[in-house]
């Protein structure tokens, strides 16, 4: 008999633990809310996205210009070199050749590694923002009592009623959390 209590206790004592584990799964049922988000929209369309856009834009242009000069010291060279009398030695041919091989090898370089720069720069800022952005989100969610909010930057959904879009709202909260210095206030953002 010993023996059946015990099973029996066992039993009433996993029923009572599933029962409790249901139940702390369970506090909140799920409203069946859903919305969609365009997170490259919403880094565009917040203050501190357009600021960091802008800085990335002025690095690309201080670093184009560095390419132009660049391209145009080994134009100018390559134009030297076909203007060069047909006395010229052949050592000094030769030379003007490497010169402009080297030129044309440190331009691919340069190009590469600005690429690299900017790519760099690029995948920091929007580390930095999507952690934040994530946060957002997260708030926004519950703050309106979503079950879910989807990521139309990945692919999966064929098609999206527009009304469940929130990525402006998004944009808006994004902004009163994360304010720049010297951008014009936020207003709240509406609840849908």
């Amino acid at each position: 008999m010993t023996k059946r209590s015990t099973i029996i206790v066992a039993l009433c004592l996993l029923v009572c633990a599933g029962a409790w584990i249901v139940g702390q799964t369970q506090s909140k049922p799920a409203s069946g809310k859903l919305a969609v988000v365009h997170p490259e929209i919403v880094l565009q369309n917040t203050d501190e996205g357009k600021t960091e856009i802008g800085k990335l834009q002025q690095l690309s242009q201080a670093k184009q210009q560095q390419l132009n000069t660049q391209a145009a010291e080994l134009r100018k060279i390559e134009e030297q070199y076909q203007q060069l009398p047909g006395t010229t030695t052949l050592q000094a041919r030769g030379q003007m050749e490497r010169d402009i091989q080297d030129r044309q090898v440190k331009l691919r370089r340069l190009q590469e590694d600005i690429q690299a720069e900017i790519g760099q720069h690029q995948d920091i800022v929007m580390g930095r923002m999507a952690e934040k952005l994530q946060n957002v989100l997260n708030e926004y969610a519950q703050a309106n009592n979503f079950d879910m909010i989807f990521r139309l930057d990945q692919q999966g959904l064929a098609y999206v009623n527009p009304t469940l879009d929130v990525t402006m709202d998004v944009a808006k909260l994004y902004n009163q959390k994360h304010p720049v210095a010297g951008a014009a206030p936020a207003t709240a953002a509406p609840k849908p």
